[in-house]
């Protein structure tokens, strides 16, 4: 990035690196671009629990050494633990080094997951800027629809409390 670009934002994004225990050029290429796209404010996290809702726009799981046959199992278990700890409010861009034609064998399997994700393989980084834009718009909706559904609730606590004082009053 030269003197007279800007970066486009700012976003939080939670980091899980399921490969910790070994650098890759990949990994460092991901997060490099990732910091020259956006002023980030990382937040590493150790498992997907230690997340929590509401303080990330976006999760990044670096799944680098997960190897392309084990990839769908491993989805399925993020997945399960995301929605037991009430994180598919926050989409996720996983990284991965899977074959495009092995994702592409299993998309209509991807349609089980309740929660935004985007998978990228280090030979497509090109494509960052767009699937975190695309990621950061679909956080945005995300809390706006979280909002709607607290106020909902709160006026559905509401309208029980005053039927419940009607009942009272009339009786």
């Amino acid at each position: 990035m030269n003197q007279n670009q800007e970066k486009t934002g700012s976003m939080t994004i939670a980091y899980l690196d399921f490969d910790q225990q070994w650098f890759s050029a990949n990994k460092a290429q991901i997060e490099m671009h990732l910091s020259r796209l956006l002023n980030i404010e990382w937040q590493k996290i150790a498992s997907i629990e230690d997340h929590k809702t509401g303080t990330a726009d976006l999760l990044l799981l670096s799944a680098m050494s997960i190897p392309d046959q084990e990839i769908l199992t491993w989805l399925d278990r993020i997945s399960s633990r995301m929605k037991k700890s009430h994180h598919t409010w926050t989409p996720a861009l996983i990284f991965t080094d899977i074959e495009f034609s092995l994702l592409n064998k299993h998309m209509l399997n991807f349609k089980q997951y309740n929660w935004y994700f985007d998978v990228i393989n280090p030979k497509h980084i090109s494509s960052l800027p767009q699937r975190v834009a695309n990621l950061g718009r679909i956080h945005d909706h995300l809390k706006e629809i979280l909002r709607y559904n607290r106020v909902i609730s709160d006026l559905e606590k509401r309208v029980k409390t005053l039927e419940s004082n009607l009942a009272g009053t009339q009786s």
